[in-house]
Parts: C-alpha cells; structure tokens; sequence
C-alpha cells in the first residue's frame, strides 16, 4: 500500500534561513506520507533584491532547495510567490488551495520557523485519521494545561 500524500505549507516573508531549516527537517523527518513543501513567498524583498542585506538567508534556502531537488524527488518542493504582500493567511489559503488542487490526501500550514522532528508525521497521520483535522503545527508546548504538547505525544518532554 502506497503513502497517503501530504503537502506541507511554509508560509515566508524573510528569513529564509528558518525557511531552508523547516525543508530540510520536514523532508528528512517524514515517514508516514510521501511529503512535499510548498514554500510561498508572500513578497519578501531579499528574494528579489541582490543588494539586501539579508540577501544571504535567500541564499542558504535556495542552496537547500537545490540540494533536496537533486538528492529527492525533484517535486518535493514547491516554490510560489506573491509580487505584493498579503499576509500569513493569504499564503496558507494559497497552499491549501494548491493541495486541493494538485490531490494531496492530506494539507498542513504552519509558519517558516517549525523544525520538524523524526517521526513527527506517524502521530499526526493517527490524529487524523481519528478527528480528520489536526493543527496547527508548532514548536510550541504550549502554555495552558490543555496545550501541553505532552499530553498528545508520548516522546514529547517539556524539561
């Protein structure tokens, strides 16, 4: 039986060195689904602007983006990007429309700052197949009783 398909959303606006991290985990660490990441740039100016600062975090993620695309299936990775800016949410709708659209079995948003651990997929997959909608993905524990991220993942510790 094949992998159920899962297309992970990676909303950014600069910081494409938190960008590159969140690829690079969220490839390596999947084991449940055949993952793919969209990566959707919602107007970040050193993605377009050779003399920005910050142009060097562009750099690092296109150098990981390359390196998964020829060590992986290229189609591992998706890249959009809006010419203005819309916001977090634009770019998530934009992801969950493009996993609508291309037939993935399963869409999950999250921000360009989470670092996916080995076998982080293997619970959400059982989260979903029991309550059909888990979320949202976070580095977080969590500050309230029922936040504590410890409560839902046994290999989870808040020390």
């Amino acid at each position: 039986m094949s992998k159920p398909t899962l297309l992970i959303v990676v909303p950014v606006y600069g910081h494409f060195d938190y960008a590159a991290s969140a690829v690079s985990s969220a490839l390596q660490s999947s084991q449940a689904f055949k993952t793919t990441v969209a990566v959707i740039d919602d107007a970040s100016p050193e993605a377009v602007d050779i003399s920005h600062p910050l142009k060097h975090q562009f750099a690092q993620y296109a150098e990981t983006v390359r390196h998964f695309q020829e060590t992986h299936d290229p189609t591992s990775i998706v890249q959009m990007r809006f010419e203005e800016g819309g916001g977090l949410t634009r770019s998530w709708n934009a992801g969950l429309t493009y996993a609508r659209d291309h037939g993935f079995d399963y869409c999950c948003v999250t921000n360009s700052d989470v670092i996916f651990a080995p076998g982080w997929d293997v619970e959400i997959l059982e989260g979903l197949k029991k309550f059909a909608l888990v979320g949202p993905v976070t580095n977080t524990p969590g500050d309230s009783k029922h936040q504590q991220v410890s409560r839902y993942s046994k290999k989870y510790s808040k020390t």
